[in-house]
């Protein structure tokens, strides 16, 4: 979707609530599927995308906001996603083996069910993110924040690196406390 990416016309910057310009993507026409894979999303107000099961195999998405955003199901295995928000958006169930994450802020998401094989995170926000059923075997998580999020049914097999945790967030292994 590269060159379908581009602003229509008459959509300049949106100043956000924090004053910066965003470039907005026109998609009051549906895109074409089968032109998604492999484009490149670049400093995007894509709020509220609704792309569930989409191809989206080895998109680069940068500096992009995604926050609400329904790409549940979606195939994304290969992507490079860096500098984005994606806030309380729908991923459950989708493909994001050997992706690349680099400071996405994932807070509040919905990655049950999701596979994030061999995926890379770095610098990630997950907190209250959800994860249950997620498939994360071989992945590589550095300096990821994963307070309040229960990792006890997410698949970790082979996974390394280091997460932010406290006493909110529940590790394989551990048990739900009690009430």
């Amino acid at each position: 979707m590269a060159a379908d990416v581009a602003p229509g016309p008459g959509d300049g910057p949106r100043t956000t609530a924090d004053g910066d310009d965003v470039p907005v993507l026109d998609l009051r026409e549906p895109p074409d599927p089968g032109r998604l894979e492999g484009g490149h999303w670049r400093g995007f107000d894509l709020t509220g995308l609704a792309l569930p099961g989409a191809d989206l195999a080895r998109i680069t998405v940068d500096g992009c906001r995604l926050d609400r955003a329904d790409l549940a199901g979606a195939h994304l295995a290969g992507a490079h996603i860096v500098d984005s928000r994606l806030n309380h958006a729908r991923l459950g169930g989708a493909d994001l083996s050997d992706a690349v994450l680099v400071n996405v802020d994932l807070r509040e998401a919905d990655l049950t069910g999701a596979h994030l094989r061999g995926a890379v995170l770095v610098f990630c926000d997950l907190r209250g993110a959800r994860l249950d059923g997620a498939d994360a075997t071989a992945s590589v998580w550095s300096h990821t924040d994963v307070r309040q999020v229960d990792l006890s049914r997410c698949v970790l097999d082979g996974a390394r690196g280091d997460f932010y945790w406290d006493d909110t967030t529940l590790l394989p292994g551990s048990a739900p406390a009690e009430t």
